[in-house]
């Protein structure tokens, strides 16, 4: 089972968004949303609560329209 949490840069006690949704029904399949400007840092923490160890993991990024 897979959570994500975006932080942005400097903020890194308060998560601007985070995800432990099992998306689609997949413990592995999480998503969040983070608005951000060009230039700007982003920081995701990546957990695992998996009983295997370290587990394989892809993040991806795209732009959201409004």
């Amino acid at each position: 089972d897979l959570a994500l949490e975006g932080f942005a840069h400097g903020a890194f006690t308060r998560p601007v968004s985070q995800s432990d949704s099992d998306l689609q029904g997949d413990r592995k399949h999480e998503s969040v949303t983070v608005p951000v400007k060009a230039g700007e840092k982003l920081y995701v923490r990546v957990s695992t609560r998996s009983s295997r160890g370290t587990v394989p993991y892809r993040i991806s990024a795209g732009l959201v329209p409004q």
